[in-house]
């Protein structure tokens, strides 16, 4: 989901949840907040999800919503799963996404 700058309230995160095959919320699950063109000197973010099965890691890296320019992508980091491209700030406004990785068994 996208939270625009009146549903994110100043948040400007990345929220994941991880849950498995039936929907309950899975712990300890670590992702990689990365975007693309990022040097080798630089770290990408993880978030780890707590008991509630939900992370989160902040992004400052704006955006040209009409070029479609997001660089910022996540994925799982230690397992397969999908990778969600295009996240950024849309004209460094403060927005956030919300994604959720269902284990599929």
């Amino acid at each position: 989901a996208y939270l625009d700058p009146s549903e994110a309230g100043g948040r400007h995160h990345v929220f994941i949840k991880a849950e498995d095959a039936g929907g309950a919320p899975v712990a300890g699950v670590r992702f990689v907040v990365d975007w693309v063109g990022r040097r080798p000197d630089e770290n990408p973010g993880y978030a780890v999800t707590n008991a509630q099965g939900e992370g989160d890691y902040p992004i400052f890296i704006g955006m040209d919503p009409a070029a479609r320019n997001g660089i910022v992508f996540a994925t799982s980091a230690d397992q397969p799963g999908d990778r969600i491209d295009g996240m950024g700030l849309p004209n460094n406004e403060q927005v956030a996404f919300v994604l959720t990785f269902r284990r599929q068994d």
